[in-house]
């Protein structure tokens, strides 16, 4: 098993608020990677320099061949597509150029490979559905997933998909989903075997 989990925050339209507001909750310090895997090519660029006036981990633009290391941040480039191999990271040129991408689908599915019970998925904001196809694997893995509230999110499609599919295990704000992984990190929360019962969905509704 890998020594600290590894966190993919799959998200596009709206994600840079969710960004912001999870990276505001998580600790410098904590033992674990982060992965932000937006596929819209807006924000890859632009989220370092934003997400440091939030968290004080190292942020990096991921290059092709970069080893993870824990207690850092990585951010997929523009227009690439990226997976996982022998716990570096493998940038090769976008492979879906029409419809609704899989980016998000495609680097789960390689985490779950990869990371297997240490493999944590966090759908955020977006629009289309991708990431949801990638949940499967990360649930028979042994890991743990993650949608963010659809009242919560600037754009609910994205994680409203993949609650819809059953394979979410916890439901929350990105401030709670913040916490959660923190929990994760120091143990409290134990990942799951393979084939485990599901954790409780907890849901969080924001009142009118």
């Amino acid at each position: 098993m890998r020594a600290f989990p590894l966190v993919c925050l799959g998200a596009s339209a709206g994600g840079l608020d969710a960004y912001v507001r999870l990276f505001g909750n998580l600790p410098a310090n904590i033992a674990l990677a982060v992965v932000a895997v937006n596929h819209s090519t807006r924000y890859p660029q632009m989220l370092p320099e934003i997400q440091s006036c939030y968290t004080n981990m190292p942020i990096h633009i991921i290059t092709d061949g970069m080893k993870v290391s824990s207690g850092n941040v990585y951010v997929i480039p523009s227009n690439c597509d990226l997976r996982l191999a022998a716990s570096k990271f493998v940038v090769s040129p976008l492979s879906k150029h029409f419809g609704w991408p899989r980016v998000i689908t495609n680097f789960l599915q390689s985490l779950a490979r990869e990371w297997r019970r240490q493999a944590i998925a966090v759908i955020l904001s977006g629009l289309g559905v991708d990431g949801t196809q990638g949940l499967p694997s990360i649930k028979a893995a042994g890991g743990v997933t993650f949608a963010q509230s659809p009242a919560s999110a600037r754009y609910a499609f994205m994680p409203k998909a993949a609650i819809d599919s059953g394979r979410v295990d916890f439901v929350l704000p990105p401030e709670e989903i913040a916490h959660e992984l923190e929990r994760i990190a120091v143990g409290k929360t134990k990942m799951r075997p393979v084939h485990a019962q599901p954790l409780k969905v907890r849901i969080t509704l924001r009142l009118a």
